[in-house]
């Protein structure tokens, strides 16, 4: 639990308390004055007053007659001055006695008791000649003094109050304007905090607010450099290792292998291959000249990239001289001849960089099944461009339905039935993957796969998830599978964190924070057990959906991780970009790294990337040790894959 107490808090909490007794002990001392002035006024009229009545007195003749003295002290007594006037003979017999009583209007009974005046008594002496007749004895009465320290306490009070306030408000405005540099300190650390960089202070006018603020904007400006350097060195090896020179999309070799990962990822099995052939590619440098020939070569890069973006997720590259390719990693297979159509209309020659009509290229398409090879489809792929050559048309399709296996035929009002029961009943099964830590032989986290029972066998999340992304179920689907996470990690409080992935679909969605905050309320105490693993490119395309995603994070304390990191240059900038607690990477780059060096060394500066921003970094796709081994050397974090374990229906230790 961090601490409430700050330093603007504290500073302001020390200047207002010694503000304040300094006012207080002002005031006290004025009314505290006021009550000694009043005290000595009081001794001063009583003595006056007993002299000049001891004079009066005196000059009366009085043969022990006091008629005429007690018509005197009568007349002077009832001008209400006076608390008591008394006269004694020498013997100190009482002659003469008179006593008002203590009455004192305006002035409360608490006040007389918390500050009480003391009243003197004056004397003086009666002469007749020089014998002494008697003694007056004499106390002025308090009631006026009372009255005036009460006006006086009451009067002051307001001004010490008005002073108070506006001297608080000023003192506010000032110390405000002082410590505004420390709160901008303040947010800066905490914008580097969160990785964010691009801080540049404006300078305080005081020397050591001043010195703190340049090292702190020297500090980011410099931590900013080094991870621009840094990710242009790793993007220029990316580039190296698994982009065309000439267009920028992936080379054979990095596309075989995403391919690879893509058909036996859980999530992206089924969809379709997209292979664009120019037959006489050396035709078309004779005709045009080289330098116009990769000139159309690269307008129909931009032209694939372009059709790739239409559908997230999808792959491009170039895989020969010749040929490109994409894969489109859905089951909406209308989009994707959609798709076809709109990119035959581009390539129709409409200016001086699209292709010469004598060399148009031709398209094969072809369905890839669940658990298809990347031989199968790319042979199936040839085999639909050299039977569109055959019939002289641009493009053609391969319908590999019954030839790779699992594209069991459900029409699409069955699926969307089945999909509806099956997230209404919750009848589908967890499986877990560990994620074993690099540095110790115990799991880090669980990966949670899904696998919906059917009447007759057990779909695969690569079957089933893109008719779910199709009825845009996504979210409700990621919802249910949360909730059973959830139930999972109450009812076990000894099990490791558990790493659930949301889809892409459901990360654009505006309900997802409003479901999530449903969801997770009643259970904030695992949620400190739980990762929310969200596709890279999702992310790129829905930063606002995601940035409310980092402040639920804030609240519950659920973690985030990226999927599917590295591979691609706009994942790398998303490290510097928002807060994260770890990446997984891309299975393709854990593939014979044992034995590509410039491959380990791309890995490797990722991950020390990583680590620079406090992100850990997990290896996926790992099947055998010598992979182990050489992501153990270059310092991940963690690793998951066949060569740790299989997916299993009960979550290991």
């Amino acid at each position: 639990m961090q601490p409430r107490l700050t330093f603007k808090g504290l500073l302001f909490a020390t200047v207002y308390s010694l503000l304040l007794i300094f006012l207080l002990g002002l005031y006290g001392l004025s009314i505290w004055q006021k009550r000694l002035y009043l005290n000595d006024q009081l001794l001063a009229v009583g003595q006056d007053a007993a002299l000049s009545l001891g004079l009066s007195l005196s000059t009366l003749k009085h043969d022990d007659n006091w008629v005429a003295a007690s018509s005197m002290v009568d007349a002077i007594f009832d001008s209400g001055n006076y608390l008591t006037i008394s006269i004694d003979s020498p013997t100190g017999a009482p002659i003469l006695q008179r006593r008002a009583p203590l009455r004192l209007e305006g002035v409360p009974a608490w006040f007389v008791k918390a500050l009480p005046l003391h009243v003197p008594i004056a004397e003086a002496s009666i002469m007749a000649g020089w014998r002494q007749m008697g003694s007056l004895k004499l106390a002025a009465h308090p009631g006026f003094a009372y009255r005036d320290l009460w006006q006086t306490l009451k009067w002051h009070g307001v001004y010490f109050a008005l002073l108070a306030l506006v001297t608080f408000v000023l003192l506010r405005s000032l110390l405000a304007l002082l410590v505004r540099p420390l709160s901008q300190l303040e947010q800066a650390a905490q914008q580097i905090q969160r990785r964010d960089f691009d801080v540049d202070l404006p300078m305080p006018s005081t020397q050591e607010l001043r010195s703190v603020t340049s090292a702190m904007n020297s500090m980011a400006r410099s931590i900013r450099r080094t991870f621009e350097e840094q990710l242009k060195t790793v993007e220029a090896l990316r580039r190296r290792l698994f982009t065309d020179p000439l267009t920028l999309l992936m080379n054979r070799q990095a596309f075989e292998k995403r391919l690879a990962i893509s058909l036996q990822d859980e999530h992206h099995a089924m969809g379709v291959l997209m292979l664009v052939d120019i037959a006489d590619l050396g035709g078309l440098n004779d005709l045009v000249g080289r330098g116009k020939a990769d000139t159309c070569l690269k307008s129909l890069a931009e032209m694939l990239t372009d059709l790739a973006e239409e559908i997230p997720g999808s792959l491009v590259g170039r895989l020969s001289a010749h040929s490109f390719a994409l894969y489109f990693p859905t089951a909406d297979y209308p989009a994707v001849e959609a798709l076809n159509q709109r990119l035959q209309a581009r390539l129709k020659p409409q200016n001086d960089r699209a292709l010469p009509k004598t060399h148009l290229p031709t398209i094969g398409l072809v369905k890839s099944g669940h658990r298809a090879t990347t031989s199968q489809v790319f042979s199936a792929a040839d085999f639909a461009i050299q039977q569109a050559r055959t019939e002289r048309r641009w493009w053609g399709w391969y319908q590999s339905d019954g030839d790779f296996p699992g594209n069991e035929v459900r029409s699409a009002e069955a699926w969307q039935k089945f999909l509806h029961s099956a997230i209404a009943s919750g009848y589908f099964t967890l499986y877990f993957q560990p994620v074993r830590a690099a540095a110790a032989e115990s799991n880090l986290l669980q990966q949670v796969l899904v696998r919906i029972r059917d009447d007759e066998r057990v779909l695969s999340a690569a079957e089933f998830l893109p008719m779910v992304r199709r009825f845009a179920l996504s979210l409700a689907f990621d919802m249910k599978i949360l909730q059973k996470v959830l139930g999972r990690l109450q009812e076990d409080a000894s099990c490791v964190s558990m790493s659930v992935q949301l889809a892409g679909d459901s990360l654009g969605a505006m309900e997802l924070v409003p479901a999530l905050t449903e969801l997770l309320t009643g259970c904030a105490e695992q949620c400190d057990r739980l990762y929310l693993t969200c596709p890279w490119w999702a992310v790129a395309g829905h930063r606002t959906s995601f940035d409310r995603l980092l402040q639920l994070r804030q609240v519950f304390g659920f973690k985030l991780a990226l999927n599917r990191f590295g591979a691609e240059e706009r994942s790398l900038g998303l490290l510097q970009d928002i807060d994260i607690d770890l990446v997984y990477l891309d299975p393709s780059l854990a593939a014979a790294l044992d034995v590509e060096d410039e491959r380990k060394l791309y890995v490797r500066s990722i991950i020390q990337m990583a680590h620079g921003q406090d992100v850990r970094v997990i290896a996926t796709g790992v099947e055998n040790r010598s992979e182990w081994e050489a992501l153990n050397e270059i310092g991940v974090d963690a690793i998951s894959g066949f060569y740790i374990a299989h997916p299993q229906e009960s979550p290991a230790r």
